[in-house]
């Protein structure tokens, strides 16, 4: 039940996100009103995607999450960073309890998603790949420069 939550909040952030972008094109800066309208949706966004999160969280507690960061960066700040290029028997005392890896992608660089998919391997983990994007804050900037100018 928890991740169907979690599925239907990502549905409705995406579906706010959708309305956002049409009325952000149509006038974010003829009308105050609009403007209103675009925070309070990106606020919203927010909140849906947090549940999302809690869901997929409460789902499967065992889970490990990377970001396009940690993915690039994986053998350096994970690997090496946690001693286990020196230390393999250290992999179960560190990831014995997990049992997925998570990649939040922001970007659509499929080299990101390759180094996600390669670090689940490297732990031995199922491995799932969750794109959320950067188009909400592109709206939530330009309305917040639409103000200043």
């Amino acid at each position: 039940m928890a991740i169907e939550l979690g599925h239907f909040s990502l549905i409705l952030a995406f579906a706010i996100a959708t309305v956002s972008a049409l009325a952000g094109l149509w006038g974010w800066n003829r009308s105050e009103r609009v403007a209103l309208f675009l925070r309070q949706g990106a606020l919203l966004q927010f909140l849906l995607v947090a549940a999302a999160f809690a869901a997929l969280q409460g789902a499967e507690v065992g889970t490990f999450y990377l970001t396009d960061f940690l993915a690039k960066h994986f053998q350096a700040l994970v690997w090496e960073g946690l001693g286990l290029d020196r230390h393999p028997e250290l992999l179960s005392a560190y990831f014995g309890n997990y049992t997925r890896l998570v990649l939040l992608t922001q970007s659509g660089d499929e080299h990101v998603v390759a180094a996600g998919r390669a670090a689940a391997e490297h732990l031995g983990l199922r491995f799932e790949h969750h794109h959320t994007g950067l188009e909400p804050f592109g709206q939530a900037v330009s309305v917040r420069l639409g103000q200043v100018v």
